[in-house]
Formats: C-alpha cells, sequence, structure tokens
C-alpha cells in the first residue's frame, strides 16, 4: 500500500453484535461487513460497539459470551458494559433504543480519534439513538441492513421509532446505504448508494450425495409460505431440510407436522459447508406480501455451494440457476428440477462449477468495500 492510499479508522454501531456472532458465527449482513473491513489492508483500526448488557441479562445468562468482553480479538476492539438501570426492566424497548446516550463520551474515547485516517462512524441500528453531533468530526455511514418499516417482526410502535430513526439518518448522515434500491427509497439521492448483499467467503463445496431434494437455511419466521413448503414435500421420502432458529413457534409448529420436512434448528456459520451437502435445492420460500425490501445472503451462498435456487420472488440476480416460482405454472418449477436432476447425475462436478461461476469477486464484500472507500469515502 503506497503512502497515497488512504487510510480509515471505523467506529461501529453493529444491529447483531458480538453476542449474536459468538452464537451463530458470521451469517448476517452487519457482522459480515464488519469481518471484511476488519481484513481490509486501508482499514486501520476498528472499534465494534455491543449494545450495552444490563445487569439482569447478565444474571439471567441471556447475554453471555464464550470468551472476553473487552480490549483486542483478532483485528478489532470491542467496547462492552454492564447498565444498573433500575428502570430498563420496567419500558425495555424504550431502554434499548436510548441506550447508548450516557456511554456515547465514553465509547468516542475508548475507539480513538486517528487524526492521520479518515475516521468514519458507521451505524446499522434501526432503532437504537446515536446522536451523531458527539462525532462531529467523523465521516456518518448509516446502513440499511433491511427496510424496517416494513419488517414482518416489528410491532407498530417498532415501526414509528424506525422512522425516527430514518429521518434522523436522512438530515444528518454523510452517506446512506441500502440492501436494495426499494429499501433506499425514502432517503435524499444525494447520500444515498444500493450496496446489495455479497459473499464474505468463497466456499468449498462438499460432493457428498444430498439426502434430501429440497433445503432452506436462515431465521423459520412468518415470512415462509407454509403451503408452498407443503406443496414441495409431497412424494417419497426426505423431502425438504430446514436449518435455522425457529423464531416463530407457530410456524414451526406447522412445519414440523408436514411429512417428508425436517427441521434441524440453530446451526452456525461454521456448520454451513456441511449443511448446503444435505440438499441438492436452495429454498427462499418467502411470502411476497411479507416482504421488506431485502436481499438474501442464502441467494449468494447457495449459489456459491453450488446449488440451484428455487425463490417465490425475484432479487437483483440474474441467473439460468434461479427459478422464480409462477404459481399459475408450477410444471415449469418441476422442468427446472428435473433438468438440473439430470445435469447433476451426468456431470456433478461439472454442474457445480457451473452453478458456482455465476458469482464471482464482483459479488464479494471485500471488492463491493474497496470500491466504496475508493470512490464514496
Amino acid at each position: 500500500m503506497s503512502d497515497q492510499t488512504p487510510t480509515f479508522n471505523f467506529l461501529v454501531f453493529p444491529y447483531r453484535d458480538q453476542y449474536f456472532l459468538d452464537t451463530y458465527g458470521c451469517i448476517v449482513r452487519d457482522l459480515q461487513i464488519i469481518e471484511s473491513l476488519r481484513r481490509h489492508p486501508q482499514v486501520r483500526g476498528l472499534t465494534v460497539v455491543n449494545r450495552p448488557v444490563h445487569v439482569l441479562e447478565r444474571v439471567l445468562r441471556r447475554r453471555v459470551l464464550s470468551h472476553g468482553q473487552n480490549g483486542e480479538l483478532d483485528g478489532l476492539r470491542y467496547w462492552d458494559r454492564t447498565s444498573y438501570n433500575p428502570s430498563a426492566p420496567l419500558a425495555w424497548d424504550e431502554w434499548k433504543r436510548r441506550c447508548y446516550g450516557r456511554y456515547l463520551e465514553e465509547i468516542r474515547q475508548f475507539a480513538g480519534f486517528d487524526p492521520t485516517a479518515k475516521n468514519v462512524l458507521l451505524d446499522f441500528n434501526p432503532i437504537a439513538a446515536v446522536t451523531y453531533d458527539v462525532f462531529a468530526d467523523y465521516f456518518k455511514w448509516y446502513d440499511l441492513i433491511d427496510n424496517f418499516e416494513k419488517h414482518n417482526r416489528y410491532s407498530p410502535w417498532q415501526k414509528a421509532r424506525v422512522a425516527e430513526k430514518y429521518r434522523y439518518v436522512a438530515e444528518h448522515a454523510d452517506l446512506i446505504t441500502g440492501v436494495t434500491d426499494a429499501a433506499l427509497q425514502r432517503f435524499p439521492a444525494g447520500k444515498k448508494c444500493t450496496l446489495h448483499n455479497k459473499l464474505l467467503d468463497r466456499a468449498s463445496p462438499h460432493n457428498a450425495t444430498p439426502d434430501y431434494l429440497y433445503g432452506f437455511t436462515g431465521f423459520v419466521t412468518d415470512k415462509f409460505d407454509v403451503d408452498f413448503i407443503r406443496s414441495l414435500a409431497t412424494g417419497d421420502g426426505k423431502r425438504v431440510a430446514i436449518y435455522g432458529e425457529v423464531l416463530d413457534s407457530a410456524v414451526g409448529e406447522a412445519l414440523s407436522k408436514i411429512p417428508g420436512v425436517q427441521l434441524f434448528g440453530r446451526f452456525r456459520q461454521a456448520d454451513t459447508a456441511r449443511i448446503h451437502a444435505t440438499f441438492a435445492v436452495g429454498l427462499i420460500p418467502y411470502r411476497r406480501d411479507r416482504s421488506h425490501d431485502e436481499s438474501p445472503l442464502k441467494l449468494y451462498s447457495y449459489l456459491d455451494h453450488g446449488r440451484p435456487v428455487v425463490s417465490l420472488q425475484d432479487y437483483e440476480v440474474e441467473s439460468d440457476y434461479i427459478h422464480v416460482v409462477d404459481r399459475e405454472n408450477i410444471s415449469a418449477l418441476h422442468e427446472f428440477v428435473a433438468q438440473y436432476s439430470m445435469d447433476l447425475a451426468r456431470a456433478p462436478g461439472e454442474t457445480i462449477e457451473a452453478i458456482r461461476a455465476e458469482i464471482g469477486d464482483r459479488h464479494s464484500w471485500h471488492s463491493a468495500l474497496t470500491g466504496l472507500l475508493e470512490t464514496v469515502l
């Protein structure tokens, strides 16, 4: 890296912090961006702020880590504090919205301002208030992981707080990135930039014979089209494998009662190659009426593991190995799967590599963030 190459010092307020990372691994957008920044040669400093943990969460072991909280860990520093606020349990959501306020000056001191680099505040929070005035000499970057004003798991109160946060960001942020064009629709043109989801690392696919025809990886919520899963499960043998924690119990119960469907529960990032080897076709069975302008990371993961994709809606990647279901022409789905099965039986290695070739360096977080650092920041 030449002396003329700009360097960066990042202070990050993630939506999913070190506690999520410790449980699931680096499987979500904000954590993948953080990890890519950690690896990037132009990033000289990286501080990540954990959401303050209330003492009751510590006592009840609802937020625990398998390793130390503070100090430097693998090239980044985590800020971590315990809150003893007595009123928090009485107004939990409101406390979480305002939990950073009293600590912002301390966080700034902990992160350190680097006068020789460009200092960047990166905020992923859809609700939690981060007063940007405290960081007046930082470049303020806000990223929309999803459009949380439409989020299927958010209450009306939460969506109203999201709207407040988005209005604040629209006025005070220097750069606003979002997962899709639609997610950014409400923001000013001069500040916004679409940043689709990407891959953090290329996969090393297993060559095992799949046990299941279809598979899904991710959280199980009420976005699931249970009737569609039921239609796919028709037939003999193991049909649909679902990997991921069930967040909506009614959906999990309905899926568990479908013959040919198996729920495997929570998994970690380290398990992804093994998991993808157990099914032939990746599923994105999300209802259109509960879409929140997202860009599923699993779309990239399926293709990277050499799995074609069956989806109920269009996303930003176009490929012959992605089939968007037309309910009026369901036979096209069966033809798509049958053709893939024939190709896989005839030339398994070539078929998997042809699918993997649909995504490349342009779909990597490193490439996307390098371009952002060079042209926008």
